[in-house]
């Protein structure tokens, strides 16, 4: 850098130099780009690392998968009595965000560790679920590339199935994008094979009696009132067609969302603003994730290491008090109750402790806990 400004400043201005200017730019140029490239594989590495840093201290506290989807027997609704009285739009619900995608379910590189049956077991009661038509013509549950892995749809209905069946207190959701394996688009025509699909699912896994069916303006029934009809399995999906059925709920008729792509904490604690659907809508998703998690990064396994590194990226989202004091922040800055509390990684973190806070508190509207 120092010799292209002392050609630039000189007063020599012969061919010679000029061409040693030229020479000298070009020089400076591609020595930037060596480091920018050295730079992003240095980056590049340090995220492998810390990804099999991640996955290996995850597995060494994880606990097996759960074999038995049996709650103890209880007499309030979703394990809490207060809540048999509250319409569903006012309960919390610990939301797996890409819930198919964990370690135990059989993902290389994994969203969560624990797989949704240990989840089922230990609370949570929504999952968001990507579900792909492939070459083939059948529905798998992976996200962007069935390739880079996927998880099989009837064994994952068969499971709520198996759940509701024998837990008859508790409700569940199921969070759907449709997607077709490898395009990022898609037709009328997929549409409707997907959704033809989903409901010969629904009827083979026995799941149909379990659905409930809502009209958009039609206030949410209680707690109690899905237990006593059996209608425990609310079915929300991001795509809708002319032939859905009733139980088949275009999810941005009745939900919006706050942003999903937030790379750093500090970006995370800005991102409480509408992003999809309408903040008339009935249902608040609350997504409290950043990227990483995406590409298999524990943030609370690898939030000592990040602190020595200085990459606050890195730094853990899921632990108290700053999960609670952020959603809580978020919904008060909205004006709404917080209905799904989405994360990654579940296993590792605070959110079925977080979501029985908010279940037991208010949320008021107060703009001054709005940062942007």
């Amino acid at each position: 850098m120092n010799n292209y400004n002392i050609l630039k400043d000189s007063t020599n201005h012969n061919k010679y130099n000029l061409l040693e200017k030229e020479i000298s730019l070009k020089s400076y140029i591609s020595l930037v780009l060596v480091s920018s490239f050295s730079a992003s594989l240095i980056f590049l590495g340090f995220l492998v690392l810390i990804i099999i840093l991640s996955q290996s201290s995850a597995a060494l506290n994880l606990n097996s998968c759960s074999k038995s989807l049996q709650l103890t027997i209880q007499s309030g609704c979703n394990r809490e009595q207060a809540l048999c009285e509250r319409t569903y739009n006012n309960v919390a619900y610990a939301t797996m965000h890409n819930a198919f995608a964990t370690t135990q379910d059989g993902f290389p590189i994994a969203q969560h560790r624990g797989c949704m049956r240990s989840g089922l077991t230990s609370g949570i009661r929504a999952f968001m679920l990507d579900i792909h038509l492939t070459e083939s013509g059948d529905l798998k549950l992976c996200h962007a590339l069935c390739s880079l892995g996927s998880s099989s749809l009837t064994k994952t209905l068969s499971m709520f199935e198996e759940f509701l069946r024998l837990n008859p207190r508790e409700i569940v959701t199921i969070i759907w994008e449709f997607g077709v394996d490898g395009r990022e688009k898609k037709t009328a025509e997929d549409k409707a094979s997907m959704k033809r699909l989903l409901q010969i699912e629904m009827k083979s896994t026995g799941l149909l009696p379990y659905l409930h069916s809502q009209t958009r303006h039609q206030p949410w029934p209680t707690l109690n009132e899905l237990i006593g009809n059996n209608s425990r399995l609310v079915s929300l999906t991001d795509t809708w067609t002319s032939s859905d059925e009733p139980w088949d709920m275009y999810l941005w008729d009745y939900a919006f969302e706050t942003k999903f792509n937030s790379k750093t904490q500090e970006e995370l604690d800005k991102s409480c603003v509408d992003n999809r659907g309408s903040s008339n809508n009935s249902l608040l998703i609350l997504n409290h994730f950043t990227v990483v998690g995406a590409i298999g990064i524990d943030t609370q396994k690898i939030d000592t290491l990040a602190q020595y590194t200085g990459i606050n990226t890195l730094l853990g989202i899921n632990r108290e008090p700053y999960m609670f004091n952020r959603i809580s922040d978020c919904a008060e800055c909205l004006g709404r109750f917080p209905n799904f509390i989405t994360v990654d990684f579940w296993e590792s973190s605070d959110v079925i402790l977080v979501v029985e806070k908010i279940n037991s508190g208010t949320f008021l509207s107060n703009q001054s806990k709005c940062i942007y």
